[in-house]
């Protein structure tokens, strides 16, 4: 009985794994890599504050070291445990981290030029620090994201911080067509 079961199931994998088509990749040289992070507020501690008015909502007071940052990167975790973000000139609030289509930010988010890859695209990095998770996929744009420039989004806090540190240079970049 035992070897009934084990034949069915290479008869059916069998055809399975010899039929399966790797996509074609398209790889270039020299596309500029940064990395960003979320800030988060504990970590700023300037000795002044502003006050700024959250879209919708109320007017509140953060330290200015933080608020720039959060004007840098996009987003920053409050010490309350929501999200502060700064786009269309606005302050915004949410529960999340956000990426340009108004979905959670996730370590595999990359932000690029949309023209250069598209919305959705999956990108590898043959040659990116091993720590860092792959493929990454397009999901956000950013002002200063032109041409062969992609951004990759490596979390929250200080740690985080230091890893847009060690990915920013120039790195050859793949993609399924």
């Amino acid at each position: 009985m035992m070897l009934k079961t084990y034949l069915f199931i290479i008869t059916i994998l069998l055809p399975l794994t010899a039929c399966s088509t790797v996509a074609p990749m398209t790889c270039e040289d020299d596309w500029q890599l940064t990395g960003y992070f979320v800030p988060i507020e504990k970590d700023y501690i300037s000795g002044s504050s502003n006050k700024v008015k959250v879209k919708k909502g109320e007017t509140i007071s953060f330290d200015r070291a933080f608020l720039a940052a959060v004007k840098l990167e996009g987003w920053g975790k409050t010490n309350a445990g929501w999200y502060l973000g700064f786009y269309g000139n606005q302050w915004h609030k949410s529960q999340y981290p956000l990426n340009a289509k108004g979905q959670p930010l996730t370590l595999s988010s990359i932000a690029a030029d949309t023209n250069q890859l598209p919305f959705g695209r999956q990108v590898f990095i043959p040659k990116l620090n091993s720590t860092i998770k792959q493929p990454f996929i397009v999901t956000d744009v950013g002002q200063a994201i032109k041409g062969r420039r992609i951004d990759i989004y490596t979390g929250e806090g200080k740690e985080a911080q230091q890893l847009t540190y060690l990915v920013t240079k120039k790195h050859q970049v793949c993609w399924k067509n």
